[in-house]
């Protein structure tokens, strides 16, 4: 009897983690969905010419979940310009998703435009 209760006690045990494991997996990165959130923001620029840029985009994020773009360092003005056209003060609902506010965030941006 005691060997009974040992297993079905181990086998709970057992499962009970694997359980947590699993549910711990798939939950979503809160920060790949403020990247793909910024993505958004930033598709189909119309610029006028050829951009082949990495461009790295410091951003705060308010308590009222607004995005203020803090800097770029795009070597472009009109990409530059671009950048922060689209992203300053569009307020968002990241909040809700586990994001942090009132902290610095940088995304590293791919732009490869041809006219």
């Amino acid at each position: 009897m005691y060997r009974i209760k040992s297993f079905f006690a181990l086998l709970f045990f057992v499962l009970c983690t694997i359980q947590m494991t699993t549910a711990k997996s798939m939950d979503i990165d809160p920060n790949q969905q403020l990247r793909n959130y910024v993505k958004e923001l930033l598709k189909s620029p119309d610029l006028g010419q050829d951009i082949n840029e990495n461009v790295r985009i410091s951003f705060f994020l308010t308590t009222d979940g607004e995005i203020v773009v803090l800097k770029t360092d795009s070597r472009t003005p009109k990409l530059d310009q671009f950048i922060k056209a689209r992203m300053n003060y569009k307020k968002t609902d990241i909040m809700e998703m586990g994001i942090e506010a009132n902290r610095i965030y940088n995304l590293k941006v791919l732009f490869d435009l041809k006219v």
